[in-house]
C-alpha cells in the first residue's frame, strides 16, 4: 500500500479509515471496510470485482 503508484489515492484511504496506521485500520470495522473498498478501487484483484457491491455497508457505517 505504500507504493508510489498509489500515492494519489492513499490519502482517501486514510481519511475513510480514520487513521494512517495500517494495524489500527485493520483492527476496526470501519478501517477494514475502508481498506477493502480502497483495495478494490485500485482494480488489482479483478477476480474480486463483484465481491464488494452494494451489499457491503459504507466504511462510515459501523
Amino acid at each position: 500500500m505504500d507504493c508510489p503508484d498509489f500515492a494519489d489515492t492513499r490519502e482517501d484511504l486514510f481519511l475513510s479509515a480514520g487513521t494512517r496506521s495500517y494495524s489500527q485500520m485493520l483492527a476496526t470495522t470501519k478501517g477494514a471496510k475502508a481498506a477493502a473498498r480502497w483495495l478494490q478501487s485500485q482494480d488489482l484483484l479483478p477476480q474480486f470485482r463483484k465481491g464488494l457491491g452494494a451489499d457491503l455497508p459504507s466504511a462510515d457505517a459501523e
